[in-house]
């Protein structure tokens, strides 16, 4: 009756209700991350080898959620397939088989190089979607076939069947070439030879090549200065090719050749960049129409045009 509460006991409250909230917390899906198997940033091919590729897809999702994987960037060199069909589109939806998601590459004839080719791809869960990750295709030249030495016209040249042989010399940016460019050597082509598109030199947007109504031409951007000589007599011959300040000039033995107002510094052709290689025997497409057949001796590359060799 006192309203005193003693030490031994205690008041209850009413009972009260109390909500838990629970809800999914989503993580986004990965493409190299949380796989069950090695995940490998690049596929080797070997050079020359034409055989088609499968590749696993890597994608995981740790909750476990339904995935899509769309291909958002495809090869520009080589070709994908899916379930045996060519993809020739973007944001390609590529199907789960067998608990996987794969696709096929099919290389390019004799493509060649670290990172030569490459494609992208996504994985998404309906809520979240991945950053696009790059799958790379290395294609390895240590089997690579070598054209063979035989005697020239000034020592050792260098000869070529027409059968996927080149000799790759580096980047312009080795040689110091940027705006002007010089190139000469002796050349031997057989009365056999029958390539309407072979090319002797490739560098960047610079190229010597043949095809069968303008014969010999110097390539310069989207330009060809052409000297209508076939040159497959099976004699040596010396061809001298120069670009600078929008000229390009082209000699065979003693005949000359000038065009003007051409090449990357012409409105619209590609500029000269200095990481492009330097490809003696194709135009390195790998289009089997463009291997050189022939000799070639005396190989001269150099970082000034005509005028500056004049000077010289």
């Amino acid at each position: 009756g006192t309203g005193l509460v003693s030490a031994d006991c205690y008041q209850v409250s009413a009972v009260q209700a109390v909500l838990v909230g629970i809800s999914h917390v989503n993580h986004m899906p990965t493409a190299c991350a949380n796989v069950d198997f090695a995940c490998t940033p690049a596929i080797s091919v070997q050079y020359g080898d034409l055989s088609e590729v499968p590749i696993t897809l890597p994608a995981a999702d740790i909750d476990g959620d339904e995935m899509t994987v769309k291909l958002t960037y495809l090869p520009t060199k080589g070709q994908l397939k899916v379930d045996g069909v060519l993809v020739d589109s973007e944001n390609f939806v590529v199907p789960m088989k067998m608990g996987g998601y794969s696709v096929t590459y099919v290389p390019l004839v004799n493509g060649i190089g670290y990172h030569y080719d490459k494609f992208g791809y996504t994985v998404s869960d309906g809520i979240t979607e991945n950053v696009e990750h790059i799958m790379f295709i290395d294609v390895d030249d240590s089997g690579m076939a070598n054209p063979q030495s035989v005697a020239g016209n000034g020592g050792y040249a260098l000869s070529f069947d027409g059968e996927y042989d080149i000799v790759t010399l580096g980047t312009l940016d080795e040689y110091g070439i940027s705006d002007e460019i010089s190139v000469g050597c002796w050349v031997k082509t057989s009365s056999l030879t029958t390539e309407t598109k072979m090319t002797l030199l490739s560098a960047g947007p610079f190229s010597l090549r043949w095809t069968k109504v303008k014969g010999l031409q110097f390539v310069v951007g989207d330009s060809a200065l052409a000297t209508y000589m076939s040159l497959n007599d099976g004699l040596w011959h010396y061809i001298v090719a120069s670009y600078a300040d929008g000229v390009a000039h082209l000699s065979v033995d003693s005949d000359s050749f000038t065009m003007e107002a051409v090449g990357p510094a012409a409105a619209g052709k590609r500029k000269l960049l200095s990481a492009d290689s330097v490809i003696i025997g194709s135009d390195g497409t790998g289009n089997a129409e463009t291997f050189y057949n022939g000799e070639i001796d005396e190989l001269v590359l150099m970082n000034v045009g005509a005028n500056s060799l004049a000077a010289m």
